[in-house]
This record gives structure tokens, sequence and C-alpha cells, in this order.
């Protein structure tokens, strides 16, 4: 008569599923948030111009090699509404006299050489080019996604 063979095959079963189970994390669970950013360069125009409603701009701008450019249309002002005009990564600010340049994911850590050429609608043209460095912003917390970079130029 065989009965070692039901205890011996209930062992091999649990040392079997001791092979399999999912690991145990060794610290506590991290619970990270969902807040979003993206990586940009900011141009604040300050005094060089007045962004209007209703005109076209044409804009491009660079962080080193990697530009973009468009005809960004600022749509017209409705009453006290005041739209900003877009185009894929750039955005014409008219409230704030600003032009934003959305980057693609990467590592933007030290200096870098930012530019930016805007052609009014009256064909006034504003040149920037400045040396900046990113600061690195993780909105969800340490070892949590995403990490982003951002950088302001003053002209």
């Amino acid at each position: 008569m065989r009965r070692n063979g039901v205890p011996a095959s209930l062992a091999i079963g649990i040392i079997l599923s001791a092979c399999v189970a999912p690991p145990v994390p060794d610290g506590p669970v991290m619970a990270c948030t969902l807040i979003g950013c993206e990586s940009q360069v900011v141009f604040e125009l300050g005094e060089l111009t007045d962004i209007v409603s209703g005109a076209t701009y044409d804009v491009e701008a660079c962080v080193e090699e990697a530009c973009e450019s468009a005809s960004v249309e600022v749509p017209p002002a409705q009453g006290a509404a005041t739209g900003a005009g877009m185009s894929d990564s750039l955005l014409v600010d008219p409230q704030q006299d600003l032009v934003a340049f959305r980057l693609i994911d990467g590592d933007y850590s030290g200096m870098h050489t930012v530019s930016l050429t805007l052609i009014g609608p009256d064909g006034q043209r504003i040149e920037i080019e400045s040396e900046t460095e990113f600061e690195r912003s993780q909105p969800n917390g340490q070892g949590c996604e995403p990490i982003c970079w951002q950088a302001i130029v003053r002209a």
C-alpha cells in the first residue's frame, strides 16, 4: 500500500507554488499621484513687443539644435476673453506677452543655448538667444513619474 504518494505530491506542490509566488516588496509601497507636467522653455517678451489678438506671428524656437517653427494665429479677443495661439509645440500668449516652446521628453540638465525668433504682423523681428539652465520638476515626488524641465528667459 502506498500512502506516501499523497503527502509527497502535496509537499512538491507547496514547494513549486513558493517558487512562482509574487515578490514581496522590501520597503513600504510607494503611492504616486497623477499630477502631470510638461518640459518647456518660456520666453517672456516684456517691453520688447505687445502681442496682439487676431494677428499671425512667425515663430521659431530652439533648444540647442532642436527647433520648431510655425505661423501661429492668435485668435481675436472675444470681449474680455483673450485666447492664446497654438501650433504643435508653440504657444503665443497675448495676455502675458510670452512664447512657450513645449519640449519632447529628455534630460535637459545643465546649461543649454535657447533661442527665439518672432516676426509680428507688422514685420517687426525679435531675436533672443540665451544660455540658460533648466529647473528639474517632479510633481509627484521622488521616485514617481513624470520628470519635467522648465526654463524661463526674460527679455
